[in-house]
């Protein structure tokens, strides 16, 4: 197989020994020679039996290179090739003495001869052999003509041509053979570079593959963590449970920082003054834990953890500089990692399992620390810069968790308040009124008690007024319990409880309702309710309107609430201090998932829009 391999056999250095594709070639090479003496010796037999002498140089040929090959199967292939070209040539050269014949076997046998020594010793080897050949052709000439010199001159003319023919041939032969090494060197030269070429392109594009891996998981790990922050952003917007909410916080942070325990701690007094001047060193920083996760970490849930500052200088330099603090090390001796190590064990007590790393991070929003995350795990320097990063945006959406939970609770209030105030007013302006005239009327029925139609006058008054009492404290019942929704429709509430306030306050009243409602939520009904009494009664405080329009629509798979007046209007972006009735408006939207519009200039009236999804 080797023998159609010419990159392997020609080349311009020595051949590897080793190799074990040397082996088969020189194999293949001898086991050639072999053959063709082989054949040789049965022509010889068949068709020149007066040859003796040829067919002895064939037989010894043929034993020779069998000794060779034994030679290279014992991994002696040099010594196997010198044996078999110097014994083969010394052969051919005494075969070559024969008085009847010019040269013998020399012409079919030295070409392969030629090849055997140009695969194993290269380009010297080649030239060392037709060197060889030369001489020995020339030594033949000299010792037949010195020896019979008797012979014819025809002869020896002969033996000359002969002997000059065979020079060319071993001339031209060592040509073609030098130039195919020389060209097969150059292609392998050649196939070399490219193979260095098509290496380094190789190792460039695993390396541009292996980037893009790291790419492509960098991007994931990314994409990962804007999801979960991105569904704690949205989560935000509809669940006011500070505890679930930081639960969930907690667990969303775990997909993408590691922890074995983790604390949400809110201060119960202002961390902030410490930024201010020279801070007591006995002032303490309570917090209280709302939130925990991991291992042995629920037993502190709900308790108070106490902070000394300016002593805690872990607690005191996150408060300062409101960024994370990061300790990769537990078992340091740093100042910061000692004095959070004491801080915590003085808290919580010992860990549940020895912790490796830790990390305090502030809870930052509107620029006030509402308190701190404290994240452990027992992995060594893992909590670094970008994971740092990522738990303060976690704790950001925490505090911003926090801080719309007590905005909420102050609207929630300030709408209670004012809800007690209107009322307050409505009782004043309608039932107290009543009853003052009911008193009036009884005293007048008293000091006429002698006269029955003076009498009976006060009483119709009376009545009348007891009557008009009762109507409008049934009106203001109805508006703080509308039972109405229970018993029918959304329109059919809203049309009666905006005639009652329309009626008070003598307000031009237009409507058009659905004929068949949707069914809605308990919960959906009367948020949406709200909203629209809320619109109508801005309306009638606030706008000085004199026409009002109610509209109870479809469009499409909502249900369409629209409020129209046309009072003094107002900026619907100007912030009314102490007055939230806009901003639980748009909290009870949110709440339903619907859209509010509120659409108003000064002098233009106003128009409240509600598109509440059916579903």
């Amino acid at each position: 197989s080797g023998l159609f391999q010419p990159a392997l056999i020609f080349s311009d250095e020595r051949a590897d020994a080793s190799d074990p594709r040397t082996r088969r070639i020189t194999s293949a090479l001898l086991a050639t020679l072999i053959a063709l003496a082989a054949g040789l010796c049965v022509v010889l037999l068949i068709w020149a039996p007066s040859w003796p002498v040829t067919f002895w140089t064939n037989v010894a040929t043929a034993g020779i290179c069998t000794l060779a090959l034994l030679l290279v199967q014992r991994n002696h292939t040099h010594i196997a090739g010198l044996l078999a070209f110097v014994a083969v040539s010394l052969l051919i050269a005494l075969d070559s003495l024969n008085p009847a014949r010019s040269f013998g076997l020399a012409a079919p046998i030295m070409p392969v001869l030629l090849v055997f020594v140009a695969f194993l010793f290269g380009r010297r080897g080649v030239f060392a052999g037709a060197l060889f050949s030369l001489v020995w052709l020339l030594s033949v000439v000299a010792i037949k003509n010195a020896l019979w010199l008797e012979r014819p001159a025809a002869a020896l003319r002969m033996q000359l041509i002969d002997a000059s023919a065979y020079t060319l041939y071993i001339a031209a032969t060592t040509c073609v053979i030098v130039a195919a090494v020389h060209f097969v060197s150059l292609a392998q030269r050649s196939a070399a570079a490219q193979a260095v070429a098509l290496s380094q392109h190789a190792r460039e594009l695993e390396a541009e593959v292996a980037q893009r891996k790291r790419l492509e998981i960098a991007h994931a790990r990314r994409a990962r963590e804007m999801g979960k922050l991105l569904h704690i952003s949205n989560t935000l917007t509809s669940m006011l449970e500070l505890h679930r909410l930081f639960d969930l916080i907690l667990q969303s942070l775990k997909d993408v920082v590691a922890f074995d325990e983790a604390y949400i701690a809110e201060f119960i007094v202002d961390p902030n003054p410490l930024s201010s001047a020279p801070a007591d060193p006995d002032a303490r920083t309570d917090a209280r834990i709302v939130s925990v996760a991991g291992a042995g970490a629920g037993m502190v849930k709900n308790q108070r953890w106490r902070t000394t500052l300016p002593r805690d200088i872990a607690i005191a330099h996150v408060l300062e500089t409101r960024q994370p603090l990061v300790m990769q090390n537990l078992d340091s001796d740093d100042a910061h990692t000692s004095s959070f190590r004491n801080w915590f064990v003085g808290n919580a007590g010992a860990w549940a399992r020895p912790m490796a790393s830790a990390m305090v991070v502030p809870l930052v929003a509107a620029d006030n620390i509402l308190g701190i995350m404290v994240l452990c795990t027992s992995l060594k320097s893992y909590y670094d810069a970008h994971r740092a990063d990522l738990a303060l945006a976690f704790a950001n959406q925490a505090a911003i968790a926090a801080e719309n939970a007590r905005l909420h609770g102050e609207a929630v209030r300030g709408a209670a308040i004012n809800e007690r105030a209107r009322l307050a007013r409505d009782l004043h302006d309608s039932v107290s009124q009543s009853l003052y005239g009911i008193v009036l009327g009884a005293r007048t029925a008293l000091a006429g008690s002698d006269d029955p139609a003076r009498v009976a006058s006060a009483l119709e008054y009376v009545l009348k007024l007891a009557e008009s009492g009762l109507t409008e404290m049934r009106a203001l019942i109805r508006e703080l319990r509308p039972e109405q929704l229970q018993e029918g429709s959304l329109g059919a509430a809203l049309q009666r409880q905006v005639e009652a306030l329309c009626a008070r306050h003598a307000i031009v009243l237009t409507s058009s309702l659905l004929e068949d409602e949707p069914q809605l939520p308990p919960q959906a009904k009367e948020d949406a309710y709200r909203i629209a009494i809320e619109a109508a009664n801005n309306a009638v405080k606030h706008a000085d309107a004199t026409h009002i329009n109610l509209t109870v629509a479809l469009r499409g798979a909502s249900l369409f609430i629209e409020v129209r007046d046309n009072g003094r209007g107002f900026d619907p972006l100007e912030k009314f201090e102490g007055h939230y009735g806009l901003q639980s408006m748009s909290e009870r939207a949110a709440a339903l998932r619907a859209t509010l519009r509120i659409d108003s200039a000064s002098g233009s009236g106003t128009t409240v829009q509600l598109l509440l999804p059916i579903a």
